[in-house]
């Protein structure tokens, strides 16, 4: 599920209306999406993860969950442990 995207041209973070960050308890194949966060941590990591886009420390993740679970991964240990 696509959470958010950058446009780095115009310096623009694009959350998905539909995605977590508006509905924190939303399940994926079962499987709360929030990694035990409360609602306000888990919208602050997404947008520190999409952040880490916008400013080129992050590569483009949108095709590889991996990736993109790395970087949240990163984020979570540098803030929110």
């Amino acid at each position: 599920m696509l959470t958010a995207s950058v446009d780095r041209a115009r310096n623009l973070i694009i959350i998905n209306s539909e995605g977590p960050f508006m509905e924190p308890t939303l399940k994926v194949h079962g499987v709360r999406f929030n990694l035990g966060l409360s609602d306000r941590q888990l919208r602050g990591l997404l947008l520190l993860h999409e952040v880490g886009h916008l400013t080129g420390k992050f590569q483009h993740d949108g095709s590889d969950p991996d990736l993109s679970r790395s970087y949240s991964k990163r984020v979570m240990e540098a803030c929110f442990r």
